[in-house]
């Protein structure tokens, strides 16, 4: 989408440098990243792709929110090893390749800065699904000094990215129409690159729903009616760098440069898309901070107005820091239960857990809309089946695999839950488990039952 400086972007510079510091940065970042605990979201899609490949099927055995395409990639990153390790060696393999394709097309300023945007936008959240989302589409971004098989490619690897969830293809789209808007013509969108990621997202689509029915069938329809639960208030520091972004993004649209608007519409497309999802989640914020970390470097090199703000999200990124380990159950048996909302309860550190769910993601709220009498009849209805249908499933789990022991969340408050809920009141009587006690993690209770 961006046109390169001059004809030959590395005249004058030193490319094998180049390469060599991008390759350097690359290794030291799997050298970091792999001796840092997993992030859980991660861990799970690791463990959900494991279940996969050794023939349970997906969105029947493996009940998981995300579309097919968050493990065809986990599997595609790990090299089909699936541990944490391999995963990350995958995502720094790919980062660096997303670099080097800059450097190709706008030169080593320019693939430095996306470095950065990468490394830093992804610092507190490296390999999360929104991340890669980033790593894919940069290159995208700058794919207009490229000739026409090139450009189809750019397209294709930021589908990559993109097509992890609906929503991020805002990105690519935005930074479309901006062009559109500045060469006042239509042709930005049916630009080469464009073209070939709507093939592939329309391809992936029609795979899907041939491959995974029960997607579009079972999860769909239940995650638009219980995932609403979940979510956070938006934090201080991303609310602060919200500001930061929108600053950004107002100084290339009032600069008006044709390298950098179509950019600017870029982040903000992905800063509208944190907020429109409603979580709030930091991960989601990850496009648009590493997008506008990418905007405010290329700006500050000819514009001394942007170089506080590049300063400030670069410095507000590394004071968040990396991602910290989160308060797991305390277990020590190699194979549990884990009955909680949040999928941190389970992973990274279960061996194997004996349900078919990261966590128990469909209760909070279902229980929310049973117990809510300004709710419909007819939802309370659909809520009482639901918590029905998934008790059920949970208890032939437990059963059928007699894990070790069960650790059941026992706050009486609980997160996403409006009303308390008890999960083995829920749940019933489990024939050969008793209760041993409880333990506690950060704040975080549990009822403990073992075997018999």
């Amino acid at each position: 989408m961006f046109e390169t400086d001059v004809l030959n972007p590395t005249k004058g510079s030193r490319p094998g440098l180049a390469v060599a510091g991008i390759i350097s940065m690359a290794a030291a970042a799997f050298l970091f990243f792999s001796t840092r605990q997993l992030i859980p979201d991660i861990a799970w899609l690791l463990e959900g792709s494991r279940r996969w490949l050794d023939g349970q099927q997906l969105y029947r055995d493996i009940i998981e929110v995300n579309p097919p395409m968050a493990f065809y990639t986990a599997v595609a990153l790990s090299g089909g090893i699936l541990s944490g390790p391999a995963y990350i060696a995958g995502n720094c393999i790919a980062l660096a390749l997303s670099s080097l394709w800059v450097l190709r097309l706008r030169g080593p300023y320019a693939a430095f800065a996306a470095l950065a945007a990468m490394l830093l936008g992804g610092l507190t959240d490296f390999g999360q699904r929104d991340h890669l989302a980033l790593i894919f589409v940069i290159p995208f971004l700058f794919a207009g000094s490229a000739r026409f098989p090139e450009r189809v490619a750019l397209g294709l690897w930021a589908f990559i990215g993109v097509g992890l969830k609906p929503h991020l293809l805002a990105i690519p789209i935005a930074a479309a129409l901006a062009r559109a808007v500045l060469d006042k013509s239509m042709r930005p969108l049916v630009a080469p690159e464009l073209v070939s990621l709507g093939i592939a997202s329309a391809a992936y689509l029609c795979l899907a729903f041939l491959l995974h029915p029960a997607y579009f069938a079972d999860i769909v329809p239940l995650a638009r009616f219980v995932y609403g639960a979940y979510g956070s208030p938006v934090k201080v520091e991303l609310a602060g760098l919200s500001v930061v972004l929108v600053l950004v993004g107002g100084l290339a649209l009032l600069l008006g440069e044709r390298r950098t608007v179509p950019l600017a519409a870029a982040m903000l497309a992905g800063l509208a898309s944190f907020y429109l999802q409603g979580r709030n989640w930091s991960y989601h914020f990850v496009p648009a901070l590493g997008l506008g970390i990418l905007l405010s470097i290329l700006l500050a090199r000819h514009h001394r107005a942007a170089l506080p703000l590049a300063v400030v999200l670069c410095a507000g990124q590394l004071v968040r820091g990396p991602h910290q380990p989160m308060p797991s159950a305390p277990f020590s048996e190699r194979s549990v239960a884990v009955l909680s909302a949040h999928v941190f309860a389970a992973y990274p550190r279960a061996v194997h857990n004996a349900t078919r769910y990261p966590a128990l993601w469909t209760l909070p709220g279902a229980w929310n809309a049973l117990n809510d009498p300004g709710r419909s009849a007819t939802d309370r209805e659909r809520a009482r089946r639901i918590l029905e249908h998934e008790r059920a499933i949970i208890r032939a789990d437990i059963l059928r695999d007699r894990p070790d022991a069960i650790y059941a969340h026992a706050n009486r408050t609980k997160r996403y839950f409006r009303r308390p809920f008890d999960y083995m009141e829920f749940l019933g009587p489990l024939p050969g488990y008793r209760f041993v006690g409880r333990r506690e993690n950060e704040g975080y209770v549990y009822d403990v039952y073992r075997r018999e």
